[in-house]
């Protein structure tokens, strides 16, 4: 039996003085493995399984960059399919490989860590965002922004609700059809941006309209999906709804009315020409995780708060130019590959067969999203006298996921809405 439990992962539910409770037994895995010569293999220690890991996930990633950079594909979709490839689509299909490589018990690493380049790639976006331009905007912005989010959504929810019927009982509920629609039709700033820099379209004309306009629509995403998180609080307990919207609120208030302050108070104390002390960088980095705590411990999405210490932190140079110059790199190229591993690994296409039933109602309100939101932006485009290339350009423009939904889709799945991973699998496609 102990041979059994040391070698083997498994579960069972007991009963425990009266309460249910489920007892996990995994493999052990040794800290170090000392040598090959010794025996030893290197996959039986966790140390090593992570170096190898870790190793796949990069490796995997830069291979499928290089491999997609004469298509001109941005590197979300190639760091996309290196988490597919590592998942169980593809090589975690195999049993072997998926046991030995890329244990059960090691993954929380791997998803930890991913979940950390989700973070400060938000804080990052943050950092670049302006909301000044939401106040400078002109009324072609504020057309193709709106017509983009109200029409979609009108015809939306009135296709959801014909064929409520047919969904899966989780999915019947008001609360969660609200989120999908909100998941399938808003854009946001950081998804558009970072595919605009890969595309080299930061500096054109229709690149500064997709910009200004999608900061528009995220703004007004964000406060929706806080409405549907405060719906998903108060389910037991109502007053739980309006605890969670005061506490979001203050907090959001006290970062983005609080921090601009000591922004400027550190460009103040820094000469011209010279570079930011070493010490306000690395607090600031280190208030990314300290937000990112917070806003996690209320309930809120993890990335918000993040994506709320970016905004409070001025464009530009001399803080908040530094601060982007040393953490893009890292970000991008060590941090975001596991991020799209953890999507990757929660990922199997050949578990699309088993719940087909549930899935079409998705694809099919997810088909109407994008033909709703395409049609309904250059409509609005053409009426703000865009020609109709550009105004097809723009649509498609305004229909991109990516970053954002994954790591709000990773939230769902920790607050345990079952739909979660169906609406992933509408995402990566």
């Amino acid at each position: 039996m102990d041979q059994t439990l040391s070698e083997l992962n498994g579960s069972a539910v007991i009963d425990y003085h009266g309460r249910v409770v489920e007892i996990i037994c995994r493999r052990n895995h040794g800290n170090h493995a000392f040598s090959i010569f010794q025996g030893a293999n290197p996959l039986d220690f966790s140390f090593t399984t992570l170096l190898l890991e870790m190793s796949l996930v990069l490796i995997l990633s830069q291979t499928m960059r290089f491999l997609l950079k004469p298509l001109k594909q941005p590197k979300v979709i190639s760091d996309i399919l290196a988490g597919i490839i590592i998942g169980p689509s593809v090589l975690g299909h195999n049993e072997n490989f998926a046991k030995n490589v890329i244990p059960e018990n090691s993954r929380y690493v791997i998803q930890n860590i991913g979940i950390i380049g989700f973070m400060f790639f938000l804080f990052v976006t943050g950092v670049k965002m302006d909301l000044a331009v939401i106040f400078k905007a002109g009324k072609k912005h504020w057309v193709i922004a709106l017509s983009g989010l109200i029409i979609p959504h009108i015809i939306v929810w009135v296709v959801a609700i014909c064929i409520r019927d047919y969904m899966d009982p989780e999915l019947r509920k008001y609360s969660s059809i609200g989120g999908i629609v909100s998941a399938i039709i808003i854009t946001t700033f950081p998804v558009i941006y970072s595919i605009l820099r890969d595309m080299q379209l930061l500096s054109s004309e229709i690149g500064r309209v997709a910009l200004t306009t999608v900061i528009i629509s995220d703004v007004v995403g964000i406060t929706v999906i806080i409405a549907f998180e405060a719906v998903k609080q108060g389910e037991d307990k109502g007053i739980n709804a309006l605890y969670y919207i005061c506490t979001v609120v203050g907090v959001s208030g006290l970062v983005i009315g609080g921090i601009p302050q000591v922004m400027q108070w550190i460009n103040r104390q820094t000469p011209e020409g010279k570079p930011v002390d070493q010490k306000y960088i690395t607090a600031t980095l280190l208030g990314v995780f300290v937000i990112a705590f917070t806003t996690d411990f209320i309930g809120a999405a993890i990335g918000n708060g993040p994506l709320w210490l970016g905004l409070a932190i001025p464009d530009g140079p001399p803080i908040g130019a530094t601060i982007v110059h040393k953490s893009e790199v890292v970000m991008n190229d060590i941090l975001m590959p596991f991020a799209y591993a953890t999507i990757g690994l929660k990922t199997d296409i050949f578990a699309m067969s088993e719940c087909w039933s549930c899935l079409t109602p998705l694809f099919a309100l997810a088909t109407m999203a994008i033909v709703s939101k395409l049609v309904s932006v250059v409509m609005a485009a053409q009426f703000t006298d865009m020609s109709y290339r550009d105004s097809l350009a723009m649509s498609f423009m305004l229909s991109l996921r990516g970053q954002t939904e994954f790591l709000l889709y990773l939230h769902w799945a920790d607050l345990k809405v079952r739909f979660y991973d169906k609406i992933l699998y509408d995402a990566q496609i």
